[in-house]
């Protein structure tokens, strides 16, 4: 079974989609202690199960360094070396606790090399001789250095992610974190060709792609095989491997509900396009005042025409540690709207705000119903009693893919 242990939820998502657009059976579990997920209990289900690729969303790049690599190692316990291929997400524009989870990740593991293709050729996403750039212009040049969480300052790689060693396309892997140059889908494979099996593999979605497809036929477990060790006289099990059902593959179906919450909370949102109407967080709610007036205006609307967009919105100040409270803030509003109607449809912009929002809701149950768009994925949880779908969407694409 693959595993991909993701830092968010909309990437952990976007992971999701791509095994489920190849015709994988796929699992998905939302790492939250306080719901008492048990994730080494849920792993293994999955792997008994015969899931092909099993998806663990964390929240780790809303948690400080520390908070992070614990919610790492809490997953690793999970990890059957033998029987599981890891797969590590991290953001494809370098932001979050990427060197601090991959080293955890590597001496839990016992191996000494990791290959990071973070960026998406396929989204323009580009590094060449260590310089990060997204549609030809580098990366400290785009919006992308406003961030309040994790601006960028720089677009030379090794000095973003302090700690690791550029790789071009001619080099071998060293020792350490080795993130690749690549422009292109054949310089992806080309770098994903130099792993061995004790290569941890992280990056984006275009590296997931190419890896998915590596493993198709070595790493999909099918059926479990008893027979008894001649020598001990103990039941062993062995794992009959199949190749992964890709002359299934699926493709998306979805339709806008008339009953829909929009929920944008990333600092990288795009302009809503589809004339609902709009109820922004206020100033003073911003800074920190109650959010009841807004709640109760939100609320209004939503009954007047049974769809709304919720969102942080422009403010004059983008302060950084405001964003852990804007998070719980939305998700406070909605869930308040939560409380008195029940959409048919949420559609949530940013993964950190996914994650809040669905851990408030306290969602135990997360099925992946469809692919919209690349990394745009339509989910299915259970909320009292009701089935609700879910699209989870990344604050920087744009939103034309779910027209």
């Amino acid at each position: 079974m693959i595993v991909v242990i993701a830092d968010d939820l909309t990437g952990a998502a976007e992971m999701a989609g791509i095994a489920w657009r190849n015709g994988c059976q796929v699992g998905f579990l939302v790492v939250d202690e306080r719901l008492g997920n048990n994730t080494r209990l849920r792993i293994k289900e999955a792997r008994l199960r015969g899931i092909d690729v099993f998806v663990v969303a964390t929240n780790c790049r809303s948690q400080n360094t520390t908070e992070a690599e614990h919610t790492i190692l809490n997953v690793m316990e999970g990890i059957n070396a033998n029987e599981d291929i890891l797969f590590k997400k991290t953001d494809s524009a370098l932001r979050g606790h990427i060197v601090a989870e991959i080293s955890v990740m590597l001496k839990t593991l016992g191996i000494k090399k990791s290959l990071l293709l973070p960026q998406n050729p396929s989204k323009k996403r580009t590094i060449e001789k260590g310089v990060f750039r997204i549609c030809g212009v580098e990366l400290h040049q785009t919006a992308f250095r406003f961030d309040p969480e994790y601006p960028i300052s720089t677009s030379n790689v090794e000095e973003v992610l302090t700690g690791t060693r550029s790789l071009s396309i001619e080099e071998d892997l060293a020792e350490g974190i080795n993130i690749a140059d690549a422009s292109d889908a054949n310089e992806v494979q080309l770098q994903l060709n130099k792993a061995s099996t004790d290569t941890l593999i992280a990056g984006g979605a275009d590296l997931f792609e190419a890896f998915l497809l590596q493993n198709s036929v070595i790493n999909s477990f099918d059926n479990h095989l008893i027979h008894s060790n001649e020598e001990s006289g103990e039941e062993i099990t062995e794992l009959r491997r199949k190749s992964f059902p890709t002359e299934r593959a699926r493709k998306p179906m979805l339709q806008l509900s008339e009953a829909c919450i929009v929920v944008c909370g990333s600092t990288q949102s795009k302009p809503f396009p589809l004339g609902f109407p709009v109820s922004l967080m206020p100033e003073n709610v911003y800074h920190g005042a109650s959010a009841e007036n807004w709640i109760q205006s939100a609320c209004l609307e939503y009954s007047r025409s049974h769809t709304i967009v919720i969102g942080i919105g422009n403010h004059t100040e983008m302060i950084a540690q405001y964003a852990n409270r804007l998070k719980e803030t939305l998700s406070i509003v909605v869930c308040s709207l939560l409380d008195v109607f029940v959409p048919e449809l949420i559609i949530i912009e940013g993964g950190a705000t996914a994650y809040a929002l669905l851990s408030r809701m306290e969602i135990r149950q997360i099925e992946v119903r469809a692919e919209i768009a690349p990394g745009v994925v339509c989910l299915s949880v259970m909320m009292a009693s009701n089935n609700i779908d879910v699209i989870v969407k990344p604050g920087s694409y744009p939103w034309r893919v779910i027209q």
